[in-house]
Formats: structure tokens, C-alpha cells, sequence
């Protein structure tokens, strides 16, 4: 596994770098099997790119494939479409990835923090609409993919980490059938005074089950910088408490990992989890 973790960070570091360096007008670097579309949200007027990776068998085959859902894919993209090329149909099914852009024109930081964070924080300028993301990806992104390609339609993947986690968490508690399945990450469950326990709570007011398999992740080293691992625990501990009939949820500390370190290995673990190969 660490090995395998290693060829990633390489391979990551690679395809990063070489898009840094690209300054002799060279051509860069595509990802096999990817594709580009262009998509406007209707929901918050933003534009957006989807990245999207298809299994390796596509071509060749009828089958309808799970859908991997993704953020943050400066840094996420490259390592799931490495994941996919080297355990798709070995230890996990082949799926198709799509990655979200940040919103086109805007700063990255700025584009996650409105689009992935719950409620407005005076401190974060933008922040706090999840709801508009949410239905972008519910009313226009999962319908415009399952157009264009051949989808499972009960075996769709909604993956975050960090800001993305917490993003996961709010579409959990608000819209959980909107995914199958989730492998959230380091979920920022400290926002605005941990918001997201009231949302959960709220949720529970309303609803007797919480139809989702869920997968969480943590690494052992994130306390250093918030209390990230408490966070998670305490959250665990409040959702299993509702007793949801048709909700599956595991949580794993990924010991020796920081909140940098730790998303390849809760990819690898969280995809084995959600998605094994039958």
C-alpha cells in the first residue's frame, strides 16, 4: 500500500510540476481516457468545466459504470484518474470520474468557499452557499453526465476532502439520496461553531432514515491543527444515535497521516469501501 501511495504522490507531483514548467510553449500534458465540458450553473450564474475520465473498458463495452463525483481537482483529479488506472477492475469496478472546476474567472479559494461551506462567516468573504452547488450538481451536473454517458444509476459516488468533506456532510443532511455513496475526508465539521451538528439535528427533526453508505476518514495527525479527529468522532456519534434503518456508516483515523498526507490513502481505502470490484 505504501508503495502504491508513493506512485501516486509521484505521479501527482509530475503532472503539477509539468504544468508549472510548461513555459517553452511545449504541450501539456493530458490524462488518457479524459474529456472537457463546458457547463453554466443556473443556480448561482457561474461557469464551470467538468473533467471528465472514462474507464478504460468504455470503448469496448455496453456496461453501465458507477459515477465518482469530485472537488477540489487541481489536486484531487490527477490522483483519482492515477487510482482508477491502476485498481479499476482489480480492486475497485472501473467508474467514470467527473471533476468540478472551481467557477472559471474566480480565484480557487474564493470559488470553494462559496460553493462548499454551509452558512455565511463574516471572516470568509463569499462563503456559504452550498444550497446553489447543491442543486447544480443534482439539477444540471448528474443529468448532463448521465446523457452523455452510460451510467449506474445506483451507484453514484460523491468524494470530498477538507472544505469538500464538509460540503459532503451538508449534501448528507440535506439531499443524502442525491449520491449513493460518499468517502469524505477531514470534513471541516469545526465551521461556523460546528454548524453542521445543528444541520444533522435539524435532519433528524424531519426524518426517520438517511438512505446512504458512507465512509469516513480522518488522519491521526489533524488534532494538531483543529480538533478535526474529535470533530469527526463526536459527529459519528450523533448520527448513529438517530438508529437511520437504511444508513451504513464507518469512520477510520488513518494513523500517522495529516490533513495534507491523508487524502490517497482515504481514496484508496474509501473506494474499496463503496465501489469493490464484484
Amino acid at each position: 500500500m505504501k508503495n502504491f501511495l508513493s506512485s501516486i504522490s509521484l505521479a501527482f507531483f509530475v503532472y503539477s510540476s509539468g504544468l508549472q514548467a510548461n513555459t517553452d510553449s511545449l504541450p501539456a500534458y493530458a490524462l488518457e481516457f479524459s474529456q472537457v465540458r463546458q457547463i453554466h450553473s443556473e443556480a448561482n450564474n457561474k461557469d464551470y468545466e467538468l473533467y471528465i475520465r472514462l474507464p478504460n473498458t468504455y470503448a469496448n463495452t455496453k456496461t453501465n459504470y458507477p459515477l465518482i463525483i469530485i472537488n477540489d481537482i487541481k489536486y484531487a483529479f490527477p490522483i483519482v484518474s492515477g487510482m482508477m488506472h491502476l485498481m479499476g477492475g482489480v480492486d475497485i469496478q472501473e467508474a467514470i470520474i467527473v471533476g468540478i472546476s472551481y467557477s472559471k474567472g474566480d480565484n480557487g479559494d474564493l470559488s470553494r468557499r462559496r460553493d462548499y461551506t454551509p452558512t455565511a462567516m463574516a471572516d470568509r468573504p463569499g462563503s456559504g452557499h452550498a444550497k446553489e452547488y447543491m442543486q447544480f450538481i443534482g439539477q444540471q451536473i448528474i443529468p448532463e453526465i448521465k446523457k452523455h454517458y452510460r451510467v449506474d444509476d445506483k451507484n453514484k459516488v460523491f468524494v470530498g476532502h477538507s472544505y469538500g468533506g464538509l460540503l459532503g456532510a451538508y449534501i448528507l443532511t440535506h439531499q443524502p439520496e442525491l449520491f449513493d455513496h460518499y468517502v469524505l475526508g477531514s470534513p471541516s465539521l469545526w465551521y461556523d461553531d460546528q454548524v453542521m451538528f445543528k444541520m444533522e439535528a435539524d435532519y433528524a427533526k424531519q426524518h426517520k432514515d438517511m438512505k446512504a453508505n458512507v465512509a469516513f476518514f480522518v488522519g491521526s495527525n489533524e488534532n494538531n491543527i483543529r480538533p478535526m479527529v474529535d470533530d469527526l468522532l463526536a459527529f459519528e456519534i450523533q448520527v448513529r444515535s438517530r438508529q437511520y434503518p437504511n444508513l451504513n456508516i464507518t469512520v477510520e483515523v488513518l494513523q500517522g497521516e495529516t490533513h495534507y498526507s491523508v487524502f490517497p490513502a482515504l481514496l484508496s481505502k474509501g473506494l474499496i469501501k463503496v465501489i469493490p470490484k464484484k
